[in-house]
């Protein structure tokens, strides 16, 4: 948890330029909904450097994708 949430701050601060070119190709209701925008892409970022994707695949292809499964086995390693 303390992993992901450095790396969304990280996210904001590397990826700020990159970040503002992808909000200012929409067009947002409000500031609110800009900022949310924002922190939903900090945490994508955040997410595929620090979520264990390699582990999750391998559950996957070793129980067939079962999501009851994968769910029980990804606990256990928490």
């Amino acid at each position: 948890q303390q992993a992901f949430q450095l790396t969304t701050q990280l996210a904001l601060l590397e990826f700020e330029a990159l970040f503002e070119e992808t909000l200012q190709s929409t067009h947002w209701q409000d500031e609110a909904t800009r900022r949310l925008a924002r922190m939903g892409l900090a945490n994508y970022v955040a997410g595929a450097f620090v979520l264990p994707y390699g582990e999750f695949l391998q559950a996957a292809e070793s129980l067939h994708v079962s999501v009851e499964s994968l769910q029980a086995r990804l606990a256990r390693n928490a």
